[in-house]
């Protein structure tokens, strides 16, 4: 909501339009917050909106929604408390949207802090744009609360203990890709040590202490990670059942995949993840993607909402054939279907519900002034 004060009317309603949408599709209490002056939501276009989508959530509710994400996202909340202290800012070489003051759009290279904000918020923000269902898990939580997902991407797993060792020991034992990045299980209580990441994840290591580019290079000489940062410790892959996809400036194993159990698990040192990369995993793990262009995009059994990170024409592969309607537009897309499309301009926003009852929904959303 903070950002409403700098963008024009059309672009705050499509705002509004994507967050509550990705909360019906979530299942989560939606709710905005008023800055400065309370009059974000002050006006007739708004008032709409916001009618709209409670019709939207409503019906989602009636028709007892589900969500069934395939990719998981563990974050550990003791790695956070372990994780370096690492000052330097670099350049990412990746362009950042955002709004300008007079509703425009401009492009702004992206220069943060190495390994914190790439790790964290730039790779939720690239699985959040693989076409695929995405939710977020607790790494100390895990033991209790596995889920049954085909990927789970531990950003920043780099502190373990027993009981979290024997939830990735389960992990093992089933059909479903483990993708670890930069240090995984590097600490075990107070020793730090490649002993103790291989004895989480089952992949051999081998510790780079001379400063090199974070970056890998695969075979077709794409380049993936933060090329212009430098930061020791660095990890490569010193395992002979390992198969290496890329490798660091100094030829060690930076990307590789081993099978470990019934499952494949992934290693890159490179923690800066790109769009390709993702789409390789997602392929890797038969993860099953709604749309195969990189925009934002969430879901669940009866609610889609894409929001247009590029303009164009987008497609939508729906998991099953349903009748479809457009719900800001009031516009019925379609029967017994499970592709369609739409035109959107730039950081347009727009959601649709699928289901029987959908044409029921459509006219009671025309009945909306």
């Amino acid at each position: 909501c903070g950002e409403f004060q700098t963008v024009n009317e059309k672009q705050t309603v499509d705002q509004v339009v994507r967050n509550f949408a990705i909360d019906i599709c979530r299942s989560q209490p939606a709710f905005f917050i008023t800055q400065l002056h309370n009059g974000e939501f002050d006006y007739p276009v708004m008032f709409n909106t916001l009618k709209h989508l409670r019709k939207l959530g409503s019906a989602s509710l009636e028709d007892k929604a589900v969500r069934h994400a395939e990719i998981a996202l563990v974050v550990s909340e003791e790695s956070i408390k372990s994780m370096p202290v690492i000052k330097e800012i670099a350049d990412s070489g990746i362009i950042d949207q955002k709004y300008a003051k007079n509703g425009t759009v401009t492009c702004v290279p992206r220069r943060r802090q190495v390994l914190n904000y790439e790790t964290f918020i730039g790779n939720q923000s690239r699985f959040n744009r693989s076409g695929a269902l995405v939710d977020q898990l607790l790494a100390e939580d895990l033991a209790d609360n596995p889920g049954n997902y085909k990927l789970y991407v531990f950003l920043n797993c780099y502190k373990y203990d027993e009981k979290f060792m024997q939830a990735v020991r389960k992990l093992q034992e089933k059909k479903c890709v483990l993708l670890w990045l930069y240090a995984p299980g590097y600490i075990k209580g107070q020793e730090s040590s490649t002993a103790n990441m291989k004895a989480l994840t089952g992949i051999g290591f081998e510790l780079i202490t001379k400063p090199i580019s974070s970056a890998a290079e695969f075979a077709d000489k794409r380049i993936m990670g933060t090329p212009n940062a430098e930061v020791v410790p660095l990890f490569a892959v010193k395992d002979p059942e390992a198969e290496v996809l890329a490798r660091y400036s100094n030829g060690k194993a930076a990307v590789a995949v081993k099978k470990t159990g019934k499952a494949v698990s992934v290693f890159s040192g490179a923690w800066q993840l790109d769009m390709k990369f993702v789409r390789d995993m997602l392929k890797l793990a038969g993860v099953y993607r709604y749309i195969t262009t990189d925009d934002p995009f969430d879901a669940c059994s009866n609610t889609a909402v894409l929001h247009a990170r590029f303009p164009g024409r987008k497609t939508i592969m729906l998991p099953r054939k349903a009748t479809v309607i457009d719900v800001m537009n009031k516009k019925l897309i379609g029967r017994n279907i499970d592709r369609f499309e739409s035109d959107f301009y730039l950081h347009q926003s727009k959601c649709f519900y699928f289901g029987q009852d959908a044409e029921k929904i459509l006219e009671e959303l025309k009945k909306i002034k």
